[in-house]
């Protein structure tokens, strides 16, 4: 084999294994999510929410929710696409979508996954609250729920615990992953943060199932994502 054609060889073949190498980057990207809040009103269902809910919703918080939208979606920026990215690589399965779009909202305090929906009300400059989750670990926490979902069922770890609520079981992955994150990343003030409030200032279903999550590890959960959804 002549030297030129041995160069040739060679940089196909390098040629190839970078292909795949993108291509696997790209098959584990994490999604592009954008934060949506309409100007100059907001969403309908602020609007709406004193009259259907019984909350109390001031237009100050409409209106400074519109002017933060983009500081909000730049805070997501600093942290969330790596939270995602270590999330996925860990379960090294896609994303389920390339692309979402989160509704902010400052109706009540609760936020949701499906409607993506990302209460902001704990966040506004009036605020007085302790909140356990830093914007981008709640926006991050919804999308597990996305994430996590096909494991249900076939979780040996959520039958085990077939006898607890549903909304127990349902965030059993989804504090796995919060925790497996902020864990493999070194961010020890978040997940001090974090643990102190699924511990003493959220619903019993969250303490419930954060327990859990230390019962049994994070990694056997993280670890059926990785292997039995396919």
């Amino acid at each position: 084999m002549s030297a030129f054609f041995s160069k040739v060889v060679l940089a196909g073949v390098l040629a190839l294994s970078a292909f795949v190498a993108n291509a696997a980057d790209s098959k584990l990207a994490p999604p592009k999510i954008t934060l949506i809040y309409p100007s100059p009103g907001g969403p309908v269902f602020d609007r709406v929410c004193p009259h259907i809910f019984k909350i109390p919703v001031e237009e100050k918080w409409i209106l400074e929710t519109v002017r933060r939208r983009d500081e909000f979606q730049a805070t997501w920026e600093k942290d969330g696409p790596l939270f995602l990215k270590t999330a996925i690589e860990a379960g090294n399965r896609p994303f389920p979508y390339g692309e979402m779009q989160a509704t902010l909202s400052v109706c009540g305090t609760w936020a949701m996954a499906m409607p993506l929906l990302i209460n902001v009300r704990d966040y506004m400059s009036d605020s007085t609250a302790p909140y356990g989750h830093d914007l981008p670990i709640l926006i991050f926490h919804e999308l597990m729920h996305h994430y996590t979902m096909p494991v249900d069922a076939v979780s040996p770890l959520r039958k085990k615990y077939d006898a607890e609520p549903i909304d127990v079981k349902n965030h059993m992955h989804v504090l796995a992953f919060e925790k497996y994150v902020l864990t493999k990343l070194g961010r020890k003030i978040e997940l001090e943060k974090l643990d102190y409030y699924y511990r003493n200032q959220t619903t019993p279903s969250y303490k419930r199932a954060w327990e859990i999550v230390d019962t049994e590890g994070y990694q056997p959960l993280v670890d059926e994502v990785r292997n039995l959804v396919k």
